[in-house]
Order: C-alpha cells, then structure tokens, then sequence
C-alpha cells in the first residue's frame, strides 16, 4: 500500500495550497496507505528564481539558498498536512493502548470514525476535496483535546 504522487496537481499547482494539505493529512489517512512518497522536492530549469527563462516553469516546494531554503505555500501545506496526519496517528495510539478514560477513548474512536468515513478519497484534492483552514484547524483541534484528555499526566 505505497503511494507515489506526482504533486504538480496534488500538492496546490492551481492555487490551492490546501490541497496539498488534505493529500499529506486527512487523505492520506483515509486512503488507507502505509507510505507517501512525493515525485520531487525541486526541479528547476534554470535560474530558479525566474520562471520565464526557460521552456518549461520551474517547480519547487522550496527554493534553493544558503544557509537553507525558502518556503513555499506548496511546501507549508504539506508539512502541516504531515502534523495534521502526526495528530491523527497519536490519537489512534492511544486508543488502541487503551491510554486514558474509556469513556474518552471511545468518544474519540467513534468521532474519528465519523470524521474517517466522511472524506471522500481523491486522486487529487483539487476543486471539491480540501477544507479551508478553519475546518483543518476545527478537527486538529478536537484531536489534540482528545489527545490531552488521553494523556492527562504530560
């Protein structure tokens, strides 16, 4: 269950970074793979920093520079898609060890499951499948209260 993407559609091209974010979080969670491994992290053509100089646009989730790169919002979404997903897999651990109150437990289980089976599985999270921010924000939230409340010695 390995997933190869090629993310000039996947991770926000068409102005939406969010996409980008559902592919590396909540959908990659609920498209059932164990591993997501992008085509590339830079490829330009050229002077990285001028899209007109060559045949092609250039494509970088970050642009290259000493002492480390630049960011993009290509490259932002998909790292907090990464921490949204990083929330999801320490929830789901703590349930699964029976961590915390059983009651909380199960409020959570069933509430990730609702969450779960209410994302529609794309090929590319384009026009119809990323949230706005406030939604990513909205269900990370309630993960890490739940993560809190599974926890409550740390």
């Amino acid at each position: 269950k390995i997933f190869w993407c090629y993310p000039n559609f996947v991770a926000c091209s068409r102005g939406v970074p969010n996409a980008g974010r559902m592919t590396y979080g909540f959908g990659f969670w609920r498209s059932g793979f164990t591993c997501l491994i992008p085509w590339h992290y830079q490829a330009p053509v050229g002077n990285p920093y001028n899209d007109l100089d060559a045949h092609y646009g250039d494509w970088c989730c970050a642009y290259p520079r000493q002492p480390g790169p630049i960011s993009t919002q290509r490259w932002e979404a998909m790292r907090e898609g990464i921490d949204d997903y990083r929330y999801i897999y320490t929830l789901e651990r703590l349930i699964a060890e029976a961590k915390g109150p059983e009651a909380v437990r199960g409020e959570a289980a069933a509430w990730l499951a609702d969450l779960k089976s209410s994302l529609k599985p794309q090929q590319k999270y384009e026009q119809d499948g990323p949230w706005d921010g406030a939604t990513y924000e909205k269900h990370r939230r309630r993960i890490a209260d739940y993560i809190t409340k599974l926890q409550p010695d740390r």
